[in-house]
Formats: C-alpha cells, sequence, structure tokens
C-alpha cells in the first residue's frame, strides 16, 4: 500500500483528500503544520507527498527544500497543490524538483488519475536497476530504442526555439522552457549512453584493440568538454607529458567513453569557478592519465563504493546532479578490460583525483 502525506493549512481540504485516497486504497498522513510534516518525512519516508504552497511559517517551497535533504526523500515524487499556480510559482516548484502541479479547487479524478501516474513513474529507477541486473540484454535493447526518439525532442525544441527567435514571438518564460527541454534532453542522453555502454562492456570478455595515438584520443576528449566547462566558469586545462606521436594497443571507444566519464563527472560536480585538469603522462612502459578537480569532494567512506553499480553518493550537493549510478563502473570495467589500474583520492569541499594507469608495450 502507498503512503501519501499531505500538508496543507485547510483542515477541510485535509479531510477531502483523506477520504478520497483512503477511498482509493492509500495509506494517508495528514498535517497542517509543515514542520510536522518534514519530521513525519525523517521517520516514515512516504511515497508521494501533496504539499500545499501558503504554508504558516514555512512555505511549501521551503518545505521541497528541507525534504530533499533528508536521506531517502530526494527522488520521491511531489505534487503541489495551490490556487498559486501562475507561470513563475511552476518555474520555481520544477526547479525544486516538483512532479506536478494542480490548481485548486481540485477535481478528484484529475487528482487521484494523477497520483496513480506518479506513483507508477516513482516505480520506474527501481525496476529499471533490477532488469539491469537481471535482463543486461533486455534493458540494452530498451534503451538503444529510446535514442531515437529523445534526439526528436532535442531536434525539434532546438527548431521551434529557432524559428520564434527569428519572428521576435519568444518570450521569456518560453525561451527558459525550450532551455529546460534542451538541457533535460541532454541529461536523458548521457544516461541513455551510461546504461548502453555497461550493457556493452558488461558483456565484453576480450577487447579489439588497435594502434591508436594517445595524445589524439585524449585531446578529443579534452576538446568535447572545453565548451562544458566554459558555460559554467570551470578553467578546464590539459597536460601531456611525453611522446606526442607515440600509439599504444587500446580499444578507442571503450577508453574514450572513459575519459568522458571523467571529464564529465568532474564537471558535474565542481562549483562555478573551480578548475578540472587533464594530466596525461607515457613512458617506455605506462600510460598514466589522471582527472582531477576542485569539487565538493567524495566522502571518506564512500570512496571504496564509488565504481560498484548503481552507487551514489547520498548527500544533498551530489543529488542536486542526476545520473544512472553507472558512470564510474563504466570507467572501471573499461580499466580492467585494458588489464590497468584505477584509483581515487578526495577530499570533501576541496577536490578529487581519480588516476588511470596502463601498462603499454615498449
Amino acid at each position: 500500500m502507498s503512503h501519501i502525506l499531505v500538508c496543507d493549512d485547510l483542515p477541510a481540504n485535509l479531510d477531502l483528500l483523506t477520504d478520497l485516497l483512503t477511498t482509493s486504497g492509500y495509506k494517508v498522513s495528514t498535517y497542517l503544520v509543515p514542520e510536522q510534516a518534514l519530521e513525519a518525512c525523517e521517520e516514515n519516508k512516504p511515497d508521494l507527498l501533496l504539499l500545499d504552497i501558503a504554508l504558516p511559517r514555512m512555505d511549501g517551497f521551503e518545505l521541497l527544500r528541507r525534504i530533499r535533504q533528508i536521506d531517502g526523500m530526494s527522488d520521491k515524487p511531489v505534487i503541489f497543490l495551490s490556487a498559486h499556480h501562475d507561470m513563475e510559482n511552476r518555474i520555481k516548484g520544477f526547479d525544486l524538483g516538483a512532479a506536478d502541479f494542480i490548481p485548486k479547487p481540485f477535481n478528484i479524478r484529475e487528482i487521484t488519475a494523477r497520483i496513480k501516474t506518479h506513483l507508477k513513474m516513482a516505480e520506474k529507477p527501481k525496476m529499471l536497476a533490477q532488469q539491469v541486473q537481471d535482463a543486461e540484454m533486455a534493458i540494452y535493447t530498451a534503451t538503444h530504442d529510446l535514442r531515437n526518439p529523445m534526439s526528436n525532442i532535442d531536434m525539434a525544441a532546438t527548431i521551434l526555439t529557432d524559428s520564434l527567435q527569428e519572428r521576435g514571438d519568444l518570450t521569456d518564460t518560453e525561451q527558459y522552457c525550450f532551455e529546460m527541454i534542451q538541457k533535460a534532453s541532454q541529461k536523458m542522453h548521457s544516461m541513455i549512453d551510461d546504461v548502453l555502454s555497461f550493457a556493452e562492456l558488461q558483456n565484453m570478455r576480450r577487447i579489439d584493440r588497435k594502434d591508436v595515438v594517445i595524445a589524439d584520443l585524449l585531446k578529443a576528449s579534452y576538446e568535447q568538454y572545453m565548451l562544458t566547462a566554459k558555460e559554467k566558469s570551470i578553467g578546464l586545462t590539459y597536460e601531456f607529458d611525453g611522446d606526442e606521436s607515440r600509439s599504444a594497443l587500446l580499444e578507442s571507444i571503450s577508453m574514450r567513453r572513459m575519459v568522458d566519464n571523467l571529464l564529465s563527472n568532474a564537471i558535474k560536480y565542481t562549483p562555478v569557478d573551480g578548475k578540472v585538469s587533464l594530466c596525461v603522462t607515457i613512458n617506455d612502459t605506462q600510460l598514466e592519465i589522471i582527472v582531477q578537480d576542485t569539487g565538493i569532494g567524495i566522502p571518506e567512506d564512500m570512496l571504496d563504493k564509488v565504481f560498484n553499480q548503481f552507487v551514489r553518493v547520498d548527500d544533498p550537493e551530489h543529488r542536486k546532479e542526476k545520473g544512472t549510478g553507472l558512470g564510474l563502473s563504466v570507467v572501471k570495467r573499461v580499466v580492467d578490460l585494458h588489464e590497468g589500474t584505477v584509483t581515487v583520492a578526495s577530499t570533501v569541499g576541496e577536490g578529487t583525483r581519480f588516476t588511470v594507469i596502463f601498462p603499454i608495450a615498449s
């Protein structure tokens, strides 16, 4: 039985929602005071929350901010029920991670339908994780099929934005919404790539190595992320110590994916005006790749778990960034297939350093 928490400052609304939701088969907890709702979230971890915006002492937005900081509540669906449903409030709510807005006075059939939909959607990540473990090929096929629709969404948003800009019809709010669509699409593409890469690498028992010019491969990764770093005002640097014409027997696609994941993570978890570096050293016997950042860091008790499947650091700063928890698993798998080693050192609030070493023939 799904557990729904409701916080509203009107007892009549709480009574109505309690009758409606219990009749629909849900367990319901209701609160007039947001502080009590916050305590209930810490103790009971409800499956879905219905929040009013206009609450005493703490509005619904602040309540949601605090709920998101509670362990186990970072991804629970939140629906705002409010008479304050103008575009500004909607955008503010979505920025905080709200799943939906339902205006007051609400329609009973609509609210039950939306609750049912969001509860189903909330179960999908858990189901996906289980399916990846139990049936990697099925997940690979399903995820692969998402690529074209996501590309179509991104392309359609870009074309529509350009068209409206040319006609001068694009408002600031519409521009913001189109940018949200494009950013969400890009994140989905990255998540899809993580799942596909992981599935492909898990099924590999050996890799098809070819002679690759190391400097060309790694510089391409660096150049790909220059714009991403610039948009965040992050100083991204690249250093290569050794013979830039030197080649080695490597599987270039997986190697590129490994470096991309390390750079992407470094930029993602480094605050504005921070620094990220890609340093490469090559000699007669080994290739060393170091990706270092001045980011938020990884807690010491998580350092031995970060390469595990579906593991993500569960704190407010890391939860701001969405992901599959597979990026570093892909890194570890690529390193293992190349018979190398990867280590991580990190200090919370100061940054993280990943060191990858591959043996190469002299």
